[in-house]
């Protein structure tokens, strides 16, 4: 006589361990990828907080006709803009290197001789055509 065994269809368990494998690796490939536009996005937000910073303090310059100048110190990632009553401080991240800004002033008429503001972390590289005049920049890119 034959036997009638009931098989159920299911996985066995080398197949399921292939199956975590493959998930594991994809979203393990999702998390890099995820990191990698996170630091991208940091980037680009501290070039356009950094040239809204720039436009603001040529706008106070105008306004109370008093210079700004304008000051990076790279050990501590800050940027500091300091005119009459005007004082602002700006942190970035501490993997965004910024150079040009050697002996930056607005004055108070709002004008910048041209100079370029390049901006690395290493991966990635802007720069910042600054011909500043009542409060505009350029990207170079």
């Amino acid at each position: 006589m034959k036997s009638h065994r009931k098989t159920s269809p299911a996985f066995s368990v080398i197949e399921t361990v292939i199956v975590l494998a493959i998930t594991c690796a994809m979203v393990s490939l999702g998390s890099l990828n995820l990191r990698e536009y996170q630091r991208q996005l940091i980037f680009e937000n501290t070039v356009r907080e950094i040239r809204a910073a720039f436009e603001q303090a040529t706008r106070v310059s105008i306004l109370t006709k008093r210079a700004t100048d304008i000051t990076y110190f790279a050990e501590s990632s800050t940027i500091t803009f300091t005119g009459n009553k005007y004082r602002r401080r700006l942190t970035i991240d501490s993997e965004i290197k910024v150079s040009g800004l050697d002996n930056f002033s607005i004055s108070g008429e709002g004008t910048v001789n041209p100079r370029t503001l390049t901006f690395s972390d290493g991966k990635r590289k802007e720069r910042l055509k600054v011909q500043m005049t009542w409060g505009r920049s350029v990207n170079e890119n």
